[in-house]
Formats: C-alpha cells, sequence, structure tokens
C-alpha cells in the first residue's frame, strides 16, 4: 500500500540540512566494485599468457580447491560490521560465479563437471546468506540512522524488506532522495522491497519494488 501522508511545516533550511547530513551518512554504506574489477583485469591478462593446456589444468585445480573448500565448511563469521565486509562475502560469491563460468564453456568434461558440482554447493550458499547479509545490512543502517531518529530494520521472509521509519518520510520528496541514494546497495543484497513509513506502527507505507530474482541467481558484478 502507498502512503501519501501530509506534509508538514518545516524550517526549510533545516530539513535541507538534515536530509544531506544523512544521506552522505548513507553513502558511506553504498558497496564499491572498482578495485574487484581492477584485479580481474590483471587475472585476465595473465591467463592469456598461458597454454591451452596449462589453463585447463589451472582450472581443474581451482575447481577441485573450491569444491573441497566448500565441503569442508566456508566461515563468514568475519563478513560482519561494515558494509566493505559484507560486500566481501558478496566478491566471493562472485569470484566462484566466474570459476564456474570458465568452467561451463570448456569442452573438458571433467571440467563441466566440476563447474557443475560448484555451482550447485555455490547456489547453496547462497540461499543461506543471503537473508543473513540484508539482516546484517538493515542493523548496520540503524545504527548509523539511530542518532537521526530513524529506525531501519528487515522483516518478511528471508528478511527481503527493508524498512525505514522516521518522521522525516512524512515528505515524499524525502523518501525518493532516500531511496536514490541506497538503491545500489539494496539491489546488491537482493531486497525486494524497501519501505517508508513516517511513524512506527503506521499500517500503510510508500515502496520502491528493488531485486525481483531469487537469491540462488548467481552473482555477477556489471
Amino acid at each position: 500500500m502507498i502512503n501519501k501522508p501530509k506534509s508538514k511545516t518545516k524550517k526549510g533550511c533545516l530539513i535541507t540540512f538534515l536530509i544531506v547530513t544523512i544521506i552522505i551518512i548513507i553513502s558511506t554504506l553504498i558497496p564499491n566494485n572498482d578495485n574487484k574489477k581492477q584485479d580481474l583485469v590483471k587475472d585476465d591478462i595473465k591467463s592469456s599468457e598461458k597454454s591451452e593446456e596449462q589453463l585447463n589444468s589451472d582450472l581443474k585445480a581451482q575447481l577441485e580447491r573450491e569444491i573441497k573448500s566448500i565441503k569442508e565448511g566456508v566461515d563468514f563469521s568475519s563478513y560482519s560490521g561494515t558494509v566493505e565486509s559484507l560486500q566481501s562475502e558478496l566478491i566471493l560469491f562472485n569470484m566462484w560465479g566466474i570459476v564456474i563460468g570458465k568452467g561451463e564453456n570448456s569442452i573438458d568434461e571433467e571440467i563441466k563437471g566440476l563447474a557443475a558440482q560448484l555451482k550447485n554447493d555455490v547456489i547453496q550458499l547462497q540461499i543461506k546468506e543471503f537473508p543473513i547479509l540484508r539482516h546484517k545490512y538493515a542493523d548496520i543502517l540503524n545504527k548509523k540512522m539511530w542518532e537521526h531518529d530513524i529506525e531501519v530494520s528487515a522483516s518478511g521472509d528471508k528478511s527481503k524488506y527493508l524498512n525505514l521509519t522516521g518522521g522525516i518520510f512524512a515528505a515524499n520528496k524525502n523518501k525518493k532522495e532516500y531511496q536514490e541514494t541506497i538503491q545500489e546497495a539494496l539491489m546488491m543484497f537482493r531486497f525486494s522491497q524497501s519501505r517508508y513509513r513516517w511513524y512506527k506502527g503506521e499500517d500503510e507505507y510508500t515502496y520502491w519494488s528493488i531485486y525481483e530474482g531469487k537469491d540462488s541467481d548467481m552473482v555477477t558484478f556489471e
């Protein structure tokens, strides 16, 4: 449901300053992929210098190594506390996706089989981990926004909904500006909706639809 609250009279300069300040804070919670992209380019350059036989041998060894590491158990406990830490887990999933893609494109049937096995293992991990990542992200945002009287939480099946509650959201303009600021991060962590209320207990809310896929979709950084 979309709530269209009545606008309240505020001192313009104070509200503008508050909005800008909070948006700057939220901007620090948006993951950055530039370093990861540079690393991938370097890896591609190194790979082009190897023979096809050596590349296949390396790929097979890497697939077997990743399958073994998942079987032994991956410790995700360090991916907490900051958005950068949460992003590190997404980068790990992305790395697995790249390795899987290379294996799927191989003409070697053994490598293809290993890629299929790793893909199944990674999908199961993603289904388990994405709800945890969303919950952690909501907690981080809530702590950042507490001093600005904004409450943030994740709810719904698998923590798919991000709820933002605060008096500042009595104005639709403020909701739109907040949404534009955090849209990228919410898409990355695969929230299906963001919901804005201007007071706790309000039945109606303004919402934006975000990620429409599944947590089982392979992670890719464009």
